[in-house]
């Protein structure tokens, strides 16, 4: 190890934990007693009690160095490495050219103050968190293999804690830049294949079309995408890239999977296969990172109807994290941009349906994401409303904020949406801009509506062939 090294500690919430200890260790002495004066009374052989008894003690004292051990230890900062340690069962070095990124982030399971570290296999994950104070996820370029007690695994994300999360991630940044490990390049997302034709309704393979935006990162991917209920598909292997700053509207008849779809990006229903990335993060690999960056509107208003739409909004500032000063500046900015500044006092239960679903919207963009999905965004709204959800969502894009919206409404999609993805039976048409689906529509197709009507019909007309 280097000879300059800087320590960070991580047990700063130990309270609860010393408590437990402290319980334990009176157990154990009674215990010990106890046992001691049994083996006295029952055993009339001198050296057999003896034994027993240390025995005994030596059993107490392993596990109480167990449980003292990861009070102990400290993450350390060297030149070329990260030092992680865990008490005794995790000490680990990870090159800094070996890191892909480090992020802040929650993760409530991983709360429990374990006495050691832990491996998920699932997400090849150590989990080394003392609390849920200053925890970071560190995500290597490739796995590397780690060894957690006597068993060596392959690890491509390392979930911990530090009491001084900034000092830590400023440190560490400065060692990447100036050491001597290089740092990796920027992350570039791998190709995503293009739709096959086992997905697509026959006839029209070859119709997906992608627009020519420029070239960005992708901030939602779509990979084989499916769910299935019983023996029905909801969503058959649907495949497509979102680029950032983009306005992707989904665009089908009732029942055609639109929903489904949304709910798996935003991790409330698992898919039956396939994967889904929101920017860097696989939503059900990394859900509190990648949920971190959406915003979600559903399609009915998720409102607590006994707060006022003020308490409603603060309430979610404080389960972001954001800081008191912060979320009242934002709030303040929604309320009035969404013209709900003199209902803030009313309860939510008492709003109409188009209120509420102006709530919703406010809160979903109150942590400021980078990623917003809109179920049905302007249902219930009236034209003046519609009017200027649809302009805030321009300006919204415009910023570089990514924004998926279904819908029904055919002239919205049209006026709104750089690109847009035709669903029916589950499966995606397909996919493009008003200018191209026109195109792949053929001669007659003078807007949205009859492009749709047209696919429609002859998927319909080729399925009974």
């Amino acid at each position: 190890m280097d000879d300059v090294s800087q320590s960070f500690s991580y047990t700063a919430r130990r309270t609860t934990y010393l408590t437990i200890v402290c319980s334990l260790g009176f157990l154990f002495l009674a215990e010990s007693g106890g046992v001691a004066l049994l083996v006295t009374l029952l055993s009339h052989n001198l050296w057999l009690s003896l034994a027993i008894n240390l025995s005994h003690l030596a059993l107490c004292l392993f596990i109480m160095k167990m449980m003292l051990a990861v009070l102990f230890t400290r993450h350390q900062l060297t030149k070329t490495a990260l030092q992680l340690r865990y008490g005794s069962s995790l000490n680990v070095q990870i090159p800094y050219s070996a890191i892909l990124d480090i992020q802040p982030v929650r993760d409530m399971q991983a709360t429990a103050q374990p006495v050691s570290a832990r491996y998920d296999a699932g997400k090849q994950r150590i989990t080394a968190c003392f609390s849920d104070q200053g925890q970071l996820l560190l995500r290597c370029i490739h796995p590397l293999p780690l060894k957690l007690g006597r068993k060596e695994y392959q690890v491509s994300n390392l979930l911990f804690n530090v009491d001084q999360r900034d000092t830590f991630l400023a440190q560490i940044a400065l060692l990447r830049a100036t050491g001597t490990a290089e740092e990796p390049a920027e992350l570039e997302f791998a190709p995503v294949q293009k739709s096959s034709p086992a997905p697509t309704a026959p006839g029209l393979a070859g119709k997906t079309q992608k627009s020519a935006l420029p070239l960005q990162k992708s901030a939602i991917r779509l990979q084989g995408l499916t769910r299935t209920f019983a023996d029905f598909v909801a969503v058959d292997h649907v495949q497509m890239t979102i680029q950032e700053g983009e306005i992707y509207g989904f665009l089908g008849s009732n029942g055609a999977g639109k929903t489904t779809t949304i709910k798996m990006l935003v991790g409330l229903l698992e898919p039956s296969s396939g994967q889904v990335w929101m920017g860097e993060y696989n939503v059900w690999q990394d859900p509190v990172a990648a949920r971190a960056l959406i915003g979600y509107v559903a399609d009915r208003a998720l409102l607590y109807e006994r707060l006022t739409g003020r308490e409603f909004l603060q309430f979610l500032a404080q389960i972001r994290g954001l800081s008191e000063e912060l979320a009242e500046r934002r709030i303040t900015h929604l309320l009035e941009m969404l013209a709900l500044s003199d209902q803030a006092g009313q309860l939510c239960g008492s709003y109409s349906f188009g209120m509420k679903r102006k709530l919703a919207l406010a809160a979903a963009l109150l942590h400021e994401p980078r990623i917003l999905i809109l179920d049905e965004p302007l249902n219930g709204l009236d034209p003046r409303s519609a009017r200027y959800i649809k302009d805030l969502l321009l300006q919204l894009a415009a910023g570089g904020t990514t924004i998926l919206l279904s819908t029904h409404d055919l002239a919205t999609a049209e006026a709104v949406c750089d690109r847009v993805g035709i669903f029916h039976r589950g499966r995606l048409l397909a996919e493009g801009s008003t200018s191209e689906l026109r195109q792949l529509a053929g001669a007659g197709a003078a807007d949205l509506e009859t492009v749709f009507l047209q696919l429609i019909q002859e998927q319909k007309a080729e399925v009974t062939a």
